[in-house]
């Protein structure tokens, strides 16, 4: 559990690093990009102007650093801590990966 937290740290860390390297254009351009899908998929001005409204709300609340930080940290760590778990069960089977002993490399 302490590498999927340690792992998620970084993960935020490195994320905003890179928002910071690119000017924190992400949103901006995530959002139009949102917007140019559906209106390449033929969305009504309805869906469009409801789609932009929703974008500019969150992208109110990912521009609050802790907002960002806390959801970045969320995207990575329940896989982590799915395979932390996974790895535990699998660990504590006496048969996986079972020790071999003191053997020496040629025998």
């Amino acid at each position: 559990m302490g590498i999927a937290l340690v792992a998620g740290v970084v993960y935020v860390i490195g994320w905003e690093a890179y928002l910071w390297l690119t000017h924190y254009t992400f949103w901006d351009i995530y959002s139009k990009g949102v917007v140019d899908a559906q209106r390449a998929s033929g969305a009504s001005a309805a869906d469009i102007t409801r789609a932009t409204n929703e974008l500019a709300v969150m992208g109110k609340n990912y521009a609050k650093p802790l907002y960002r930080m806390v959801m970045t940290l969320f995207e990575i760590l329940p896989v982590g801590v799915v395979i932390a778990l996974i790895s535990a069960a699998l660990l504590r089977k006496s048969n996986f990966l079972p020790a071999h002993g003191n053997r020496s490399p040629t025998s």
